[in-house]
């Protein structure tokens, strides 16, 4: 048996507050993971994502890990929850925070 963790210690992490679809603050080939739950999800706009991945790529070490946590187009929740002729493919609108997001397909994803 083999387990491979992540202590979370407070006085070695430091919480940044930032809008992810501009520039970010950070020098290049700063971060060995980064994790992304549920944000890119909410990144409506193609510029906002193209940002997003640019900067990402950016900053992210080149043996670095990137992990990505979304719901997709058969989660039995949010699938119910399509806005009609949206501008937007696959938009969605959490109904119980008024919220948008993006359902995406594996294949969109990879």
């Amino acid at each position: 048996l083999q387990v491979t963790a992540v202590d979370w210690i407070s006085q070695y992490t430091d919480v940044i507050e930032m809008n992810v679809a501009e520039n970010w603050q950070f020098e290049n080939e700063t971060f060995d993971l980064a994790f992304d739950a549920f944000c890119f999800k909410h990144l409506i706009s193609m510029e906002e994502r193209k940002i997003y991945i640019q900067e990402l790529a950016r900053t992210l070490k080149k043996s670095g890990y990137f992990a990505l946590s979304l719901s997709d187009m058969t989660d039995g929740y949010y699938s119910q929850f399509f806005v009609k002729d949206a501008k937007e493919k696959n938009l969605i609108l959490d109904p119980g925070n008024q919220i948008e997001s993006i359902l995406y397909t594996y294949d969109e994803v990879i």
